[in-house]
């Protein structure tokens, strides 16, 4: 997110010195004042807490977030953005950048009301970044708007005010329907799809600022009810209906009345006693892999290089210079250097599950489509490992998934890790279908078919990778069913019940080659019942269903082995001496 700037924070002619605030859930560099400083990491840590008040989170799932302050405008510039043309964006003072296990955040000086409004609005989407599942777009933004207001004054915090951008654009209207609203992806969000951007986004405030704060009969939890509804198996339509206890057209009615009210209640609390946060000396190696990350997000990548590898040079012993080091490689398209700097911070005892994961997927994507039973298990230890070390990334499990079908010899342990994924990730699909795989190595068929029927069931929540995984393995094993119950037949000499299991199986799906081998097995075994027969024949002296029998495999289009033996058959038949014994069967 990209804000404009508005009074930057003049600085001296020297090269900044680098204070830190270390809390919970985030970290400040600050090349400002320790004043300053302590009193930007008090005043985030005021806006988080107040947000836990009305967003249900699991903190242990947030990406660790840094947020870099520079004291000058030109300290900021070789970090920022790149517009479409190439060039730096210079009216930009600061942005918010987000990955899966970090986020960044830099800032050329704090007077900004802009850049506190945009670094409110994205703190917002930071904890919901702690949700396993997305949750609708109109509620991210809508909520996040609405706590972008958050201010300080005369020792009171509010927030909640009105946005007059906003206001306008609902006075102006029309009203975009709700039950439209509540669909909106992010796509349209951003680009309008038929609706103006303005409008999309004042909608999402003004409807999050009535559930939150409107005079209504609606339970204050209303809002955190709703989510955990839609996040559950019910329809959407149903998990509004449940929540705020009425109908679109009806929520419709309430909202517009709430706009054209013109009144947004602002809520004011007095500011709590706290300690100030404690500010210390930032040590070099932590600058150096802050401001990296802040050149990774910005796209700078050689100036991200350049960092990580003064923090390698200030301290060549440290495992967190090379995991940066592996990041900017990996952004840069670069594996099989991000592989070295990851070994590299392994072999220096690297606790970041970073590098055990990249290492593990390096193995994996490595391997062009060749992966052998042995780079399998390397690579699943390596998931495994990065598991340990942090749960709560669906990828780790996702890949483990991916690889159980290659595994040799599946263990407890395999299937403990994937359990836990599933308990993490309940809706996650390729999860689903690794258990179903090792189910399947371990001899338990019914449950294995169970697991995949239960992703097919629910191909509406899931990529096109996992549905396409489903249902080649209902394809596979549905087949090595088939032939598996066939081969157990003939192995009985039980030719009749094989051919009708082959018939069964064909009345199925199967398709292509799956259909040409049951074609091709039905034959066989159709052929192999013949045989038999010819050979009773033989045996009870009734030579002419005998050569009836052996003409009728040769016509057919019967292997040629089963061919060859009726033959055979046909060759006793043609002696004088009959008493010979019939050939063997084939």
């Amino acid at each position: 997110m990209l804000v404009c700037s508005a009074g930057l924070v003049a600085g001296q002619g020297r090269e900044p010195v680098w204070l830190k605030v270390e809390a919970e859930n985030f970290t400040v560099l600050s090349a400002l004042n320790e004043k300053a400083t302590a009193a930007w990491a008090g005043e985030f840590s005021l806006f988080l807490g107040t947000l836990k008040r009305f967003i249900t989170f699991d903190s242990r799932r947030l990406p660790p977030i840094t947020i870099v302050l520079f004291a000058r405008d030109r300290d900021f510039a070789p970090y920022r953005v790149v517009g479409a043309n190439g060039k730096p964006l210079t009216e930009i003072a600061g942005f918010f950048s987000r990955r899966e296990t970090w986020a960044v955040a830099g800032l050329a000086g704090t007077s900004s009301q802009d850049v506190r409004r945009i670094i409110f609005h994205e703190g917002v989407h930071w904890l919901f970044s702690a949700y396993q599942r997305p949750n609708p777009v109109w509620v991210e933004e809508g909520v996040a708007e609405v706590f972008s207001t958050f201010a300080f004054a005369r020792k009171k915090m509010s927030w909640g005010s009105g946005i007059e951008e906003h206001a306008f654009a609902l006075q102006m209207g029309p009203f975009i329907p709700l039950e439209r609203l509540m669909y909106l992806d992010k796509a349209t969000m951003f680009h309008g799809g038929g609706h103006p951007v303005g409008m999309l986004y004042a909608q999402s405030w003004a409807f999050a600022h009535y559930l939150l704060f409107g005079q209504h009969s609606l339970p204050k939890d209303a809002l955190d009810t709703y989510l955990k509804l839609y996040h559950s198996a019910i329809h959407p339509d149903e998990a509004f209906k449940r929540a705020f206890g009425t109908t679109y057209a009806e929520m419709q009615k309430r909202l517009e009345a709430y706009v054209h009210g013109g009144k947004y209640l602002i809520f004011e609390a007095p500011l709590p006693d706290s300690a100030p946060f404690p500010v210390s000396r930032a040590e070099p190696v932590e600058v150096q892999i802050g401001l990296a990350r802040l050149a990774v997000a910005s796209q700078r990548l050689a100036l991200a290089r350049e960092h990580a590898e003064a923090a390698v040079a200030v301290l060549p012993e440290d495992p967190r210079g090379y995991e940066m080091l592996g990041i900017v490689h990996d952004e840069a398209g670069d594996p099989a250097a991000s592989e070295l700097a990851y070994r590299a911070a392994l072999d220096r005892g690297s606790k970041d599950f970073r590098s055990t994961f990249r290492l593990g997927l390096a193995l994996q994507l490595g391997a062009a489509g060749k992966l052998t039973a042995e780079d399998a298990r390397a690579a699943s230890r390596y998931y495994q490992l990065s598991i340990n070390l942090h749960p709560y990334q669906p990828d780790a499990y996702r890949n483990l998934a991916g690889l159980a079908p290659l595994l040799a010899a599946p263990t407890p342990e395999d299937k403990r890790f994937l359990d836990l994924g599933l308990r993490l990730f309940p809706d996650d699909g390729m999860i689903t279908l690794g258990l179903a795989v090792l189910a399947r190595k371990t001899g338990q068929f019914d449950e294995a078919m169970a697991l995949v029927a239960q992703v097919i069931e629910q191909e509406n929540r899931h990529d096109r990778a996992t549905r396409e995984f489903a249902n080649a393995l209902d394809r596979e094993w549905s087949y090595q069913h088939v032939i598996e119950r066939m081969q157990r037949a003939a192995q009985e000499k039980r030719y009749a019940d094989a051919v009708r299991y082959a018939d069964e199986a064909m009345a199925m799906t199967f398709a292509g080659s799956y259909r040409s081998q049951l074609m091709r097995q039905r034959r066989d075994f159709q052929a192999l019942e013949h045989f038999e027969a010819a050979r009773r024949a033989l045996e009870s002296a009734d030579h002419a269903d005998a050569r009836r029998l052996a003409d009728a495999i040769i016509a057919s289009e019967a292997s040629n082995s089963i061919k060859a033996s009726a033959r055979q058959i046909l060759e006793h038949l043609n002696r004088s001496g009959r008493n010979v014994r019939p050939p063997p069967n084939p």
